[in-house]
C-alpha cells in the first residue's frame, strides 16, 4: 500500500501534512482541519486501515474502538479525542486530537534511571487516568511510554492510541490462502494472560508496572531477566523503597489474580506511600448537598468540582469550588505597587484606599417548613481580580464574625458529623461572587474542560486536584494568596448571618 502524498485530502476536510509511522493496523498521519476557520489550521491525526484489515469483522470492531474513544475523550481531557470517522475510497480512516508535547519515550529511556520520587509522580498522574478509562469497562492493552504524551501547555500526561482494533484482542483472519492474527499490545509489556487472547484489567496494570520498573532500572521490559515461575527479577538493578517496590512487584506478578485487579487499586497502593494522599470519595449527606445546591444555583457545579472536596469528617477541613484569597493585614486590595526607589527624606503619608464597590442583595429567612418569614436588603463590598483579556473574578468582602457550627440533635434528617454544635469565629474573608465560569478557568488553565460549553457557565468536568490547581495559578499570576474555603467559612457565609441550619 503506498504512503498517501501530502497534500493529499481526506473528505473535503483533512488535508495531510506528513506520515508519522506504519503499525500492524496501518499507518498514521499528520493532518490539518482545513474546514476550521482558524489560522494556523488544528492539527489532527489521522489513522489509516491496511486494506488488508479491511474484512467486515474487522471495520466493526474498528467502528466499536472509535465509538469507545470517543466516549471516553469527551469526558477526559486527558484522553486523545476522535473527531471522526469515515470510509473513503474503500479505506477506513480515523481522525484524533494531536497532542502537542513528548511522549515518555523521550523520559524512560534504556541506560537511564529515573529516582524514586520521579516515578511516584508518574505513577501518581497517570493512574487515574487508567482508572477512568477501567471504571468505564475499557482495556487500553497497549500501555507504554510511547502511548503516554506529556502536553506541552501544562505538563499533564495524555493517554494515546487505544490501537483501534484492540477490543477484538486476539482475532484470525483468512483472506485468500493468508492468514493474519491480530494480537493487541507490545512484547515485553503483555502478561501471559494478554498474549493468550484474554486480556484483563490486570493486563493493563502489569504493563504500568513494567513501565516503572523500566524508568527505575534503565533496563527495557524484553532485557529485564525472569525466574523460573515467570516473575519479573528487578529489585538488585533498582534504589527504591521497600515500599514501592512491593507495590510494583505486585503489579507485574505473573498470574492475573496475585496482581492488583485494576487501576484503581493500584492507584490506592500508590497514595498510601505519599504523605497527602488525594481524598476519597465524597461522603455527601443531606444537608451538604442542599448547602452546596443552594450556593450554586441547582448544585450542578458546585457538586461536580467538588466530587472529592467533602471529607465526611469532623477533623477534616471540608472544601468546595467557589474561592476564597488569604485576606490580608489589609483587605482591601492595593491599586498599584509602591516604588522602592521612591527618596524616603520627606515622609510621605500612605494614599487612601480608594473605597471598595459595593452591591446589593437580599437575605430570606425561612423557618423549619422552608417557608420565607422575612426578607432584609443587604448591601456588601467587592473587589474585581483582573484575569487579562476583559475577564474578571469578583470577590465579596465577608465581615468577620460568630456563628453556631453545625446543627442541633433536633434537626430532621441531620448527618452524626454536623455534631456537636459549637461557636465559631471567622475572621474576614473574600468569597468568590459566582461558581467559576469556563472563561475564568480557561484564562487561567489555558483548556476549558467543560462537556457543557459556555464562556459564561460554571466549568464543570473538573475535579479536587483541578481545582487545586486552578488556586495556585491563580495565586502565582496575581499574587493573591488564592484557596478554597474552609468548611466553617462556607456554612458561615450560607447562612448570611441567619439561623438556619
Amino acid at each position: 500500500m503506498a504512503a498517501l502524498a501530502n497534500g493529499t485530502v481526506l473528505r473535503n476536510c483533512y488535508r495531510i501534512v506528513q506520515l508519522l509511522g506504519r503499525g500492524g493496523f496501518g499507518e498514521t498521519y499528520l493532518a490539518e482541519d482545513i474546514k476550521i476557520d482558524l489560522t494556523p489550521k488544528p492539527k489532527r491525526v489521522v489513522k489509516r486501515l491496511l486494506p488488508q484489515m479491511m474484512q467486515p469483522v474487522v471495520v466493526e470492531l474498528f467502528k466499536k474502538e472509535a465509538a469507545t474513544i470517543d466516549r471516553l475523550g469527551e469526558y477526559n481531557s486527558q484522553i486523545a479525542r476522535l473527531f471522526d470517522n469515515f470510509q473513503e475510497n474503500q479505506e477506513y480512516y480515523l481522525v484524533q486530537s494531536y497532542i502537542e508535547g513528548h511522549n515518555l519515550s523521550q523520559e524512560i529511556v534504556v541506560g537511564k534511571k529515573l529516582s524514586e520520587p520521579d516515578v511516584i509522580k508518574v505513577l501518581s498522574d497517570f493512574l487515574p487516568i487508567l482508572a477512568y478509562v477501567h471504571q468505564n469497562q475499557v482495556i487500553h492493552r497497549d500501555i507504554k511510554p510511547e502511548n503516554i504524551m506529556r502536553r506541552k501547555h501544562d505538563g499533564k500526561l495524555v493517554l494515546i492510541d487505544f490501537g483501534i482494533v484492540k477490543e477484538m484482542g486476539s482475532v484470525v483472519i483468512t483472506q485468500g490462502q493468508t492468514r493474519y492474527t491480530i494480537t493487541a499490545g507490545t512484547p515485553g509489556y503483555m502478561p501471559a494472560e494478554q498474549t493468550a487472547g484474554k486480556p484483563k484489567y490486570s493486563s493493563d496494570v502489569y504493563a504500568v508496572g513494567v513501565m516503572a520498573i523500566f524508568a527505575l532500572t534503565g533496563i527495557s521490559p524484553e532485557n529485564l531477566p525472569e525466574d523460573n515461575n515467570g516473575e519479573i527479577i528487578w529489585r538488585q538493578y533498582a534504589s527504591v523503597s521497600d515500599g514501592l517496590a512491593n507495590i510494583l512487584t505486585k503489579m507485574v506478578r505473573d498470574h492475573f489474580s496475585q496482581r492488583y485487579k485494576d487501576a484503581t487499586e493500584a492507584l490506592a497502593a500508590i497514595q498510601s506511600l505519599t504523605s497527602a494522599p488525594s481524598p476519597p470519595p465524597p461522603n455527601l449527606n443531606r444537608r451538604t448537598f442542599l448547602q452546596m445546591a443552594a450556593l450554586a444555583g441547582g448544585g450542578f457545579i458546585v457538586a461536580v468540582a467538588s466530587q472529592d472536596f467533602w471529607r465526611g469528617e469532623t477533623s477534616e477541613l471540608k472544601r468546595d469550588v467557589t474561592l476564597s484569597p488569604t485576606p490580608t493585614s489589609s483587605p482591601t486590595p492595593t491599586s498599584e505597587p509602591i516604588s522602592q526607589d521612591t527618596p524616603t527624606s520627606e515622609p510621605t503619608p500612605e494614599p487612601t484606599p480608594e473605597p471598595l464597590p459595593t452591591f446589593q442583595f437580599t437575605t430570606v429567612t425561612v423557618n423549619s417548613r422552608g417557608q420565607a418569614t422575612s426578607r432584609t436588603n443587604k448591601e456588601a463590598q467587592y473587589y474585581r481580580q483582573n484575569l487579562g483579556n476583559g475577564i474578571f473574578l469578583d470577590m465579596v468582602a465577608i465581615p468577620g464574625g460568630k456563628f453556631q457550627m453545625g446543627t442541633p440533635d433536633s434537626e430532621q434528617y441531620r448527618d452524626s458529623s454536623e455534631s456537636p454544635q459549637h461557636q465559631v469565629t471567622v475572621p474576614s474573608f473574600y468569597l468568590a461572587k459566582y461558581p467559576i465560569t469556563q472563561a475564568q478557568y480557561q484564562a487561567i488553565m489555558g483548556q476549558n474542560p467543560s462537556r457543557f460549553k459556555g464562556l459564561d457557565l460554571p466549568v464543570d468536568t473538573v475535579n479536587w486536584n483541578d481545582a487545586v490547581e486552578f488556586c495556585q495559578k491563580l495565586a502565582q499570576n496575581t499574587g493573591q494568596a488564592y484557596r478554597l474555603p474552609s468548611e466553617a467559612e462556607w456554612e458561615y457565609a450560607c447562612r448570611a448571618g441567619t439561623l438556619t441550619g
